[in-house]
């Protein structure tokens, strides 16, 4: 929990010089680490919160669990 709500404060910065949706990645070393340490099923639920996290306070609309446009779901 402390990994996701690190990264998830991490992001607001970035957000002034990277697009939004390109900045999941940042959640990809915190899922890792959980992986390696504790197995792979805490890693499977750290990816989980760690979506959940991204999606509610960083994609818009902020607060809410859904997308407000289907390029925040895919990134190219």
């Amino acid at each position: 929990m402390v990994a996701i709500a690190l990264c998830t404060l991490v992001l607001y910065p970035l957000k002034h010089i990277a697009p939004v949706a390109s900045l999941a990645v940042v959640y990809l070393p915190a899922v890792l680490v959980v992986s390696v340490t504790w197995g792979a099923w805490l890693g499977i639920g750290t990816a989980v919160l760690s979506a959940l996290a991204y999606d509610y306070f960083h994609i818009p609309p902020v607060g809410q669990l859904t997308a407000s446009h289907a390029s925040y779901w895919v990134v190219r």
